[in-house]
C-alpha cells in the first residue's frame, strides 16, 4: 500500500502526522471522560449539552441567563472553561506538532533552521488566534449569511484581484501579490465558514491544520481525514456521539499513517 508521488516533510518509509492526529484523538478522548452523568447536577447547574454541563447567572434586573463556566463533572477538582479549553487546546496541539517534526527532522538531517522554526512558529500562532478572533467577530455579528457574502466576498475579490496581478505580471510586486492572494483567499473562506458555523470554530481551525499539514507532508489519506474530521464536527456537533465519531475517525487516521507506505516522486503505483 502507499500514496503515489509524495515526500513527506520528514524523509522515510512511514508518515509521520500519526503524533497530532494521536494527540488530537486522546484530547477528544479527555473530552468524553469530562462528559457528566445522567440526572448531574443541582437546581444551579443545568445540563447545556450531553458533552458537558455549565452552570447560569441571572445578570441584574434584565433578567438575562447566561452560562458562566464549565463545572467539574469528573470530580478532577477544577472548573472546565468552554471558552478558553479549545483555543489553549489548540495552542498545544500546534506546539507539539512543530516540536514533534522540528526533532524528526533533525534527525532525519534535513532540520529546520532557527530562523525558519521560529517563522513557523509565530505564524502559527497568529493565524490560530486570527481564526478565533475572526470567529469571534462573525459569532458577534449574528447573521451569518450576510456576514459572509459582505466582509467574505470583498475578500475574495481583493485575494483574487491580486492573484492575477501575478499570475499575468501585471507589473511590479508580484511576489507581493502572491501573498497578498494566498492570505486573503484562505481567511475569507475560513471567515465565511465561520459565519455560518459560529459554534464550529474549534472545528474549522483544527480542519484547517489538518489540511496545511495535508499539503506539507503530499498526503491524501491525512486530506481524507481532515475532510471526514470537519463532517463530524460539523454534521454531529459536541454530542457524544459526535466526540467519538471524530475520535474514531482520529485514530483509524493515526492506524492508516502506519499501514500506508510512501512512495518516492516519480515511482509507478
Amino acid at each position: 500500500m502507499g500514496e503515489n508521488g509524495r515526500r513527506g516533510l520528514v524523509p522515510g518509509d512511514r508518515s509521520e502526522f500519526w503524533f497530532p492526529l494521536a494527540l488530537l484523538g486522546f484530547g477528544l478522548l479527555a473530552l468524553l471522560a469530562l462528559r457528566p452523568e445522567p440526572g448531574f447536577g443541582w437546581f444551579a447547574y443545568t445540563p447545556r449539552s450531553e458533552m458537558m454541563a455549565t452552570t447560569f447567572a441571572v445578570q441584574g434586573s434584565s433578567n438575562v441567563i447566561v452560562p458562566e463556566f464549565f463545572v467539574d463533572p469528573a470530580g478532577l477538582g477544577f472548573a472546565v472553561s468552554g471558552r478558553d479549553f479549545w483555543p489553549v487546546a489548540i495552542l498545544v496541539l500546534f506546539l507539539a506538532t512543530v516540536a514533534w517534526y522540528a526533532v524528526r527532522m533533525r534527525r532525519a538531517g534535513a532540520g529546520l533552521s532557527r530562523g525558519r522554526l521560529i517563522t513557523v512558529v509565530l505564524g502559527g500562532l497568529g493565524a490560530i488566534v486570527l481564526g478565533f478572533v475572526l470567529g469571534g467577530i462573525a459569532r458577534a455579528a449574528g447573521d451569518g449569511p450576510e456576514v459572509a457574502v459582505t466582509v467574505g466576498g470583498p475578500l475574495v475579490g481583493l485575494g483574487l484581484c491580486a492573484g492575477a496581478w501575478s499570475f499575468f505580471r501585471l507589473g511590479p510586486g508580484g511576489r507581493a501579490a502572491r501573498i497578498a492572494c494566498a492570505v486573503l483567499v484562505p481567511a475569507a473562506a475560513f471567515l465565511a465558514l465561520a459565519a455560518l458555523l459560529p459554534d464550529r470554530i474549534d472545528t474549522l481551525l483544527i480542519t484547517t491544520g489538518l489540511l496545511v499539514l495535508a499539503r506539507l507532508e503530499r498526503s491524501i489519506l491525512l486530506a481524507v481525514v481532515a475532510g471526514a474530521f470537519l463532517l463530524s464536527g460539523v454534521l454531529f456537533a459536541r454530542g457524544v456521539f459526535g466526540l467519538a465519531l471524530s475520535a474514531a475517525i482520529v485514530f483509524a487516521g493515526v492506524i492508516a499513517a502506519f499501514v500506508v507506505v510512501r512512495r518516492p516522486t516519480g515511482e509507478p503505483a
